[in-house]
């Protein structure tokens, strides 16, 4: 045979003693891991406490007891005479009357009489300074309500003076013109001499023209003569004089009555 032809079956010879020894070694081996060791503590708080002493005395140690020695005796004393007493002397106790008499019964002190204290008068306090100030401010402004209400009623009381003063003097300034349309109107009348007191109370108004119109009998004098005689009389004038300004608003327009006495 020829190298070439060997180096086949050498080479699968290796492998094969390679793969032997591969599973020899892994066959060997041991794969299981051993377990880990376990250690086990026990835990303490504390040592348990000592065991309490017995309670039982300790039997205390019996010593005999010394017997006493013999007492020495004494020769006997000769005893002492007792002297004789002699008779005491005869006291005289005071009799009870001349005893001491009894203490008198005191007086009793009389105790002076406390007058009760006098309370001292308390010092003002200060008020306080925002409350002072609040009650300023009440007491300003009442004030001046006070003012504007008694400014208000002078006002009023003035306005209402001037007011009744205008209208009294209104109604002066009318009664006033109206008595001259009177004596206007009675000099038309047509007098007789032997007629009695007469009064007739006419209406009438007067147009802006001054014409009289609306005459009209209010109140009779009880005298038909003299009631037609007026009238005439109103008719025949016809036209009033021409009034004061301040007196239009008052006429113009207006129903007027006028009492026609007789005599004058």
């Amino acid at each position: 045979m020829s190298q070439a032809g060997l180096r086949p079956s050498g080479l699968l010879l290796a492998v094969l003693v390679h793969a032997v020894l591969l599973v020899v070694l892994w066959l060997g081996v041991d794969w299981k891991s051993p377990p880990p060791k376990v250690v086990e503590a026990q835990l303490w708080r504390g040592l348990p406490p000592p065991p309490p002493p017995s309670s039982k005395p300790v039997p205390a140690e019996v010593k005999p007891t010394p017997k006493p020695e013999p007492k020495p005796v004494e020769a006997p004393e000769p005893q002492a005479q007792t002297p004789t007493p002699k008779p005491r002397a005869q006291v005289n106790l005071p009799k009870p009357e001349q005893a001491a008499s009894e203490p008198k019964p005191r007086k009793p002190v009389e105790k002076p009489v406390e007058k009760p204290a006098q309370p001292k008068p308390e010092k003002p306090q200060k008020p306080d300074r925002q409350h002072q100030q609040m009650v300023d401010e009440a007491q300003r402004q009442a004030e001046a309500e006070a003012k504007e209400r008694a400014k208000a009623q002078a006002d009023a009381k003035a306005q209402a003076d001037q007011a009744a003063a205008q209208a009294a003097g209104l109604k002066r300034d009318r009664d006033a013109y109206l008595g001259r349309m009177e004596q206007l109107i009675k000099q038309r009348i047509v007098r007789k001499d032997d007629w009695p007191k007469l009064a007739a109370r006419f209406e009438f108004r007067l147009l802006p023209s001054l014409d009289v119109v609306a005459i009209r009998l209010v109140q009779s004098s009880g005298n038909d003569e003299y009631d037609k005689a007026v009238e005439t009389a109103l008719k025949l004038q016809n036209r009033f004089e021409a009034p004061p300004d301040s007196l239009r608003n008052e006429l113009i327009g207006k129903t007027q009555t006028i009492t026609f006495r007789w005599p004058e």
